[in-house]
């Protein structure tokens, strides 16, 4: 029997995610110009990655609770013991959530009312004038940035995981933890640091065409680790491991990069 990618439940969050994300991203694009785009650009990695420090945390500390003194206090965390940093997780989108939608105000200014008398008619746009030929590239582009972008995600702990006779690193959790924590801490770094000046100094699809290159060492350097380890050259794998940890955290200012043009065209042209 065939089944669905989204009947399973991890699936259904992050597409929910990845979806209830985008009108944030949106929202940015209409309150930015080109003297302040490069510091918004670079607050969304931020936030992202001060995340992913946070869930590791949550993840390495509460995962797994059965046995546990809370397990014996609470019975649900013996059946279900990955539940305790889960509901940790959500405290988090429920509290911003609830903030915005209490105390959040609408920026953009109420829409014209066009009466029958009015010489005024609403600008029609068409979806297939939307999409020029500049605009599918652009879209084009982050596809395969996307694919890169998550693709490398998703290797990384199994590639930490994995024996190292087998080709990856033979880490354990908690070692797993710490190099994911020290991979988002280097892109919170650069994100601060380097971006903005980079930004404004390159410009941005420059700066674009430059991160794109950098996926491909991004990816090449990791085997290369893995055969240092294999000679007992342990110095020089975790060289390899903190050089992938600064090359992708370049490479991934082109994810970013990408995803603003396309939002911000969209905007512009349905305004």
């Amino acid at each position: 029997m065939v089944t669905s990618p989204f009947s399973n439940p991890p699936c259904k969050s992050t597409f929910t995610s990845v979806y209830l994300n985008k009108p944030l991203t949106w929202a940015s694009a209409e309150i930015t110009d080109k003297s302040n785009e490069a510091r918004a650009f670079s607050l969304f990695p931020i936030c992202l990655n001060t995340g992913v420090i946070i869930a590791s945390f949550l993840g390495g500390t509460f995962a797994n609770t059965r046995g546990s003194s809370i397990a014996h206090a609470l019975p649900i965390f013996e059946t279900f013991p990955f539940l305790l940093p889960m509901l940790l997780a959500s405290i988090f989108p429920l509290l911003s959530g609830s903030l915005a939608y209490f105390y959040l105000e609408e920026t953009l200014p109420p829409p014209k009312e066009i009466t029958e008398n009015s010489d005024e008619t609403p600008p029609v746009t068409s979806v297939k004038a939307l999409f020029t030929k500049e605009i599918s590239l652009i879209i084009f582009s982050f596809g395969v940035i996307s694919l890169l972008g998550m693709a490398l995600q998703a290797l990384i702990p199994l590639f930490l995981f994995t024996p190292l006779d087998k080709g990856g690193m033979g880490f354990d959790a908690e070692r797993i933890g710490y190099v994911i924590s020290q991979k988002s801490l280097s892109v919170l770094f650069i994100q601060v640091l380097a971006f903005p000046w980079l930004q404004k100094r390159l410009g941005t699809v420059p700066l674009y065409k430059l991160c794109s290159v950098l996926w491909l060492p991004s990816f090449a350097v990791l085997p290369l680790a893995n055969l240092a380890q294999r000679h007992g050259q342990t110095v020089l794998a975790w060289s390899g491991i903190y050089g992938f940890m600064l090359i992708s955290g370049f490479a991934g200012l082109g994810f970013g990069e990408s995803s603003w043009p396309i939002f911000s065209t969209c905007i512009i042209s349905f305004a």
